[in-house]
């Protein structure tokens, strides 16, 4: 079957999604594009990987990895690829190969596997995302060309019961083709802008007409995975987008000359206080702020916790520590109408009635702002929750990226617990500190609207 490449639809709007599907190709020395689906057993039929997300994991990312890596038992990953590439590959090494079960317990691993980070960094590197006016996320991720008979073989001699198969797009849509799952039939059949993405983008490897350039400035040097990336990009990465990583504690920062081409950039939490005059990497972080601030107006800066914090002392303000424990949990915002008329808080078209409830982790605060900064939001325990400097700077003193379930689970491995019911635990956690639901949608909304906006 030959496709007709339509119009790409509109691919950049905010969406929170419900569920994912995850395309996995290959390209054959021909350049021809073949895809590798799945079947959980040998009577089974052949499907991509797909399932829903309900809040379930801290962001849709993480869903995914953790759902593949469960569907694959790791054998998909990049340390492997040297032992079942089609070409050039290696003898294999039985006690390097790295396999993961990832058991379907809802208790959160102590630490990200090898398997599960390295799935969530090729997905979040891959410009290949597709979106329409569903609640479902495609994403699609290019590996090598893999020779499936030595899978076969090695994940026969584990035990492991999973099984692969290369199909090409015109495999897929035979009707008659009785391998091939209805449901992802009946997914591609019915909706011709995905056919036409896939054809356009991963058949035909044609060009990406536009690619915006955004950072995100990591200050928390004990993180050591792709963490950081899943939370954000799940939410403000879109098709064709490059995204940067910087280190800030390394003192590894944008250049000017990347800042004159980038449009936004975002700096997340830290454990890290912005008072503490004996870090040596603070000097550079403040000083990207105040070019920000001075000398790049083109950029979009949103700052997130530690990021509002960094922001507010770089540009004058003061952040000492609370005068009380660390807050964790949802807190209610006191919202000025003003905030619903900035430009990108009336596109988010939010209800100026409806409680905004954020997600909070800190023991600091900003006690001070900028002599240009604008207040917009305050809460019970923070005086200062949401300001603004200029049109192109935005301050959240709480956590957007976070639902209930990251800091649940934040919690829990801060605290190293080891609970038998962590179902309960986690329920008894979210009556205790989450009496209101987060509104973490519109919170993303705006920030995503903001990250996005013309200057």
């Amino acid at each position: 079957m030959t496709l007709n490449a339509t119009n790409t639809p509109a691919l950049t709007a905010f969406r929170y999604f419900d569920g994912f599907n995850l395309f996995i190709y290959s390209r054959s020395a021909d350049n021809k594009t073949h895809f590798l689906l799945r079947k959980k057993h040998k009577s089974a039929d052949y499907s991509h990987f797909h399932d829903d997300f309900n809040n379930n994991e801290p962001s849709l990312i993480l869903a995914l990895a953790k759902k593949f890596v469960r569907r694959t038992s790791g054998l998909f990953c990049s340390d492997n690829f040297k032992y079942f590439t089609k070409e050039d590959s290696i003898l294999i090494d039985s006690g390097n190969i790295v396999l993961e079960n990832c058991p379907k317990s809802s208790r959160p691993p102590k630490t990200m596997t090898p398997a599960f980070n390295d799935i969530i960094k090729l997905v979040c590197e891959s410009p290949f995302f597709f979106q329409d006016n569903s609640n479902t996320a495609t994403y699609f991720v290019e590996i090598p060309m893999m020779d499936l008979e030595k899978v076969e073989e090695f994940a026969e001699s584990r035990a492991i019961k999973h099984r692969f198969k290369y199909f090409t797009m015109d495999e897929i849509l035979t009707p008659r083709n009785e391998d091939i799952n209805r449901k992802l039939k009946e997914t591609l059949h019915e909706n011709h802008e995905l056919l036409s993405y896939v054809e356009k983008y991963i058949i035909n490897n044609e060009p990406i007409e536009t690619q915006e350039v955004y950072g995100l400035v990591c200050c928390e040097m004990f993180i050591k995975t792709y963490m950081l990336h899943a939370l954000h990009f799940s939410f403000f990465k879109k098709h064709g987008e490059v995204w940067r990583f910087y280190k800030a504690y390394e003192k590894d920062l944008p250049t000017d000359e990347e800042l004159k081409n980038m449009k936004g950039l975002v700096i997340p939490g830290s454990s890290f206080s912005v008072y503490n005059v004996n870090v040596d990497w603070y000097q550079g972080l403040f000083q990207l702020i105040r070019k920000v601030h001075d000398q790049f107006s083109n950029i979009n800066l949103l700052g997130i916790c530690f990021g509002a914090q960094v922001i507010a002392q770089a540009l004058g303000g003061k952040v000492e520590k609370m005068p009380r424990d660390f807050i964790d949990g949802g807190e209610i915002l006191k919202v000025k109408p003003e905030f619903y008329e900035l430009p990108y808080v009336k596109s988010s078209k939010l209800d100026a009635a409806k409680q905004l409830v954020v997600a909070q982790a800190h023991s600091d605060h900003v006690i001070e702002l900028p002599v240009t900064a604008k207040l917009y939001a305050s809460s019970d325990n923070t005086n200062i929750e949401i300001f603004t400097v200029n049109n192109n700077i935005l301050a959240i003193q709480g956590h957007p990226d976070y639902n209930e379930v990251m800091l649940i689970i934040s919690n829990y491995k801060k605290n190293n617990l080891n609970l038998r019911n962590y179902a309960k635990y986690e329920q008894e956690y979210k009556k205790a500190k989450f009496p209101n639901a987060l509104t973490q949608e519109d919170m993303l909304k705006v920030c995503f609207n903001f990250l996005k906006q013309k200057l």
